[in-house]
């Protein structure tokens, strides 16, 4: 499946929590033509669709739209939906804008 994946860049998050702690990730950007119901999703995907633009553009909104006092603390640490949510909905913008600016969509 290597051959179909097309590079759409890379987005860096640099963020401190509110206990000081510095939180550092990559993430890497792909679209891949994928039939969602032979594909499925691993690690914490659970299930794998496709989307249109405006289905696109409304998920960015439900990002954006997460609550900035409602908190999840798990294994991999504690953060805001809210923060998820900039962070997520930046990360999906750019990968519109990208796929938009290829054709993709």
């Amino acid at each position: 499946m290597g051959e179909d994946l097309i590079s759409l860049g890379d987005i860096n998050v640099v963020a401190t929590t509110d206990r000081g702690e510095i939180f550092n990730m990559v993430t890497y950007l792909f679209a891949a033509f994928v039939d969602s119901e032979q594909t499925r999703g691993g690690d914490d995907v659970k299930f794998i669709i496709g989307l249109d633009k405006l289905e696109f553009e409304k998920l960015i909104k439900s990002f954006y739209k997460l609550p900035d006092d409602f908190w999840y603390e798990g294994v991999e640490g504690r953060h805001s939906w809210g923060d998820y949510g900039k962070v997520y909905g930046f990360i999906h913008e750019v990968a519109l804008k990208e796929i938009s600016s290829k054709s993709l969509i």
